[in-house]
């Protein structure tokens, strides 16, 4: 179940950033914090226990130039049924695009 819930975390982070409908002002959903490109940065860099998930669709990973050096690929529709591939006690970093 807790996995579950973490999946649809993520799913919800990652729609609320891609809806149109977001703006600056909207606030993410309860356990999840919004975090840029220089914390991410800063969070690899100081080697902090994370995990990064890079969940665009194969369409937009493919005709990016903007990748991230060690994200695990698992977009979208595939979170459900990879659910168990997501580690556990560390933080998850979704990467939407």
């Amino acid at each position: 179940m807790r996995r579950l819930l973490s999946s649809f975390l993520v799913l919800s982070a990652c729609f609320l950033l891609m809806s149109p409908a977001a703006s600056a002002n909207d606030d993410p959903p309860d356990g999840i914090t919004l975090v840029t490109a220089e914390e991410l940065k800063a969070k690899m860099d100081n080697e902090e226990n994370i995990a990064v998930l890079d969940v665009r669709s194969a369409e937009d990973y493919e005709g990016s130039d903007k990748k991230i050096k060690g994200a695990v690929r698992m977009p979208l529709e595939e979170i459900e049924e990879r659910h168990r591939e997501i580690p556990k006690n560390v933080e998850i970093i979704a990467y939407c695009g």
